[in-house]
């Protein structure tokens, strides 16, 4: 009564169980804004339903440092899912997809000419390919993801659009005390470069705009080179669980098979390669005239709450 075929239907029977000294189980970052203070629900009898409802039962006793896992990232806006493979752990695997997603939404806010710009030799091919992820690329144009990206870096809020009436408040059209000083200094950037970098930011989706205020600041972040420091690399951009334990001797064919069954039952739409039914996703390619960062979208910074409120 056990395997492919059951007579009665299977149980979730094994336990996702917090180590109690980690990341996961003790995240980092200021949570106050979050509906959910943790990314990862551990439980005695452990099994997870995707957006598409679909269910998957845990088939072996897992925690935090478990290696060799299939694992699952939702979305707090609770309309997008992806599935993952790694031999690592959940909390090893969820460093490298912290620190890609949080640069993307630094890159998103910057824009990619100013990324650019300093990379003499242009991105490398890994970098790249990190891009294009739709993984990476909804949590820049997901409004919920971009508020908690804001709640951790408020210093980003120089780069969201208001609308009309906002931008025309006394305090946004003040630009008093923000000019840039007059005295040289070779650790700064020149004015005439700091001109051409808040040209080069992204223009606001329709009826949005920039405020005077908006535009000093930026001019400043950029005069002071802060486009150098990345954001809070610890921001949890998906809520994260694992789904199944592999054999540890299993081969590299294996764990994809398996990992690509989770991707089709689950028809998660945050993968790009791996859906078995789905002709587009079956290689590991983008086209090479697609440019990730031209298809904003006009809804990432709707309804967006300013707290803390920025400086």
């Amino acid at each position: 009564n056990e395997g492919l075929f059951c007579l009665q239907e299977p149980e979730a029977r094994y336990e996702f169980a917090s180590c109690g000294n980690c990341a996961l189980c003790y995240p980092q970052y200021d949570r106050t804004y979050r509906v959910n203070k943790s990314i990862v629900a551990f439980n005695q009898a452990h099994q997870h339903r995707f957006i598409n409802g679909y269910r998957a039962i845990l088939n072996c006793s897992a925690f935090c440092y478990t290696r060799n896992v299939i694992y699952a990232l939702t979305c707090p806006c609770g309309r997008f899912d992806y599935v993952g493979a790694t031999t690592q752990s959940l909390h090893d695997r969820l460093i490298k997809h912290r620190e890609h997603g949080n640069r993307i939404i630094h890159e998103f806010l910057l824009g990619e000419a100013n990324i650019v710009r300093d990379l003499t030799r242009g991105k490398s091919n890994e970098i790249s390919t990190k891009d294009h992820m739709k993984l990476y690329q909804h949590s820049a144009r997901c409004h919920v993801a971009m508020q908690i990206f804001l709640d951790a870096n408020p210093q980003y809020w120089r780069f969201i659009p208001m609308t009309f009436e906002e931008s025309e408040t006394l305090e946004q059209r003040s630009i008093h005390g923000l000019g840039l000083p007059e005295e040289l200094d070779w650790t700064l950037r020149s004015r005439e470069d700091c001109k051409l970098y808040v040209a080069s930011v992204p223009k606001p989706p329709p009826d949005y705009r920039f405020s005077n205020r908006q535009q000093a600041l930026q001019l400043s972040y950029f005069y002071k080179k802060r486009d150098k420091i990345l954001p809070n690399q610890s921001i949890d951009l998906y809520n994260a669980t694992i789904v199944a334990v592999l054999p540890e001797s299993c081969s590299e064919m294996f764990r994809f098979t398996i990992e690509s069954l989770f991707i089709t039952h689950a028809d998660t739409k945050l993968n790009t390669i791996g859906h078995m039914l789905n002709e587009n996703s079956v290689g590991n390619h983008h086209h090479p005239l697609f440019n990730p960062w031209l298809d904003r979208g006009t809804q990432w910074c709707d309804g967006l709450q300013r707290r803390p409120q920025p400086k």
